[in-house]
């Protein structure tokens, strides 16, 4: 009897691990959809600040999205804010793998503006050119 009810016990804990174990993975997922969403609603409604800070708080999580890297970039150019990495998301976004998550072509032209911000007018003239070509 002893035997079986050390089963028992054994096999319900392994049933309680496995429902915990479900419910922080779906918790961790709302998360990230939230922040996800609370982004891009922060970057549509031009509160390009928290818009910053929510599409870098993904980026930890997704470091190599493109779209994430996109949003960021133009966030710090709307706030006029450190354009050499401004710059460097725009740039990684708009020559990113496109298979994965292909960024608006006005990439080019908020790369250009970082560009011009930071004074290396040659590469934002180029920036420039590549979003008038597309």
């Amino acid at each position: 009897m002893t035997g079986l009810l050390c089963h028992r016990v054994k096999r319900i804990a392994a049933v309680v691990a496995a429902a915990l174990i479900c419910s922080l993975t779906y918790a961790q997922d709302n998360d990230r959809q939230g922040s996800r969403h609370s982004a891009f609603e922060a970057f549509s409604k031009g509160n390009y600040e928290e818009a910053y800070n929510g599409f870098s708080q993904l980026l930890v999580t997704y470091p190599r999205d493109p779209l994430y890297r996109y949003y960021a970039g133009i966030s710090l150019v709307k706030l006029m804010r450190d354009p050499d990495k401004a710059s460097g998301l725009l740039k990684e976004a708009a020559e990113g793998p496109s298979d994965l998550k292909p960024v608006p072509v006005d990439v080019w032209f908020y790369l250009g503006r970082a560009q011009q911000m930071a004074a290396n007018y040659g590469d934002a003239l180029i920036s420039y050119n590549t979003f008038s070509d597309k």
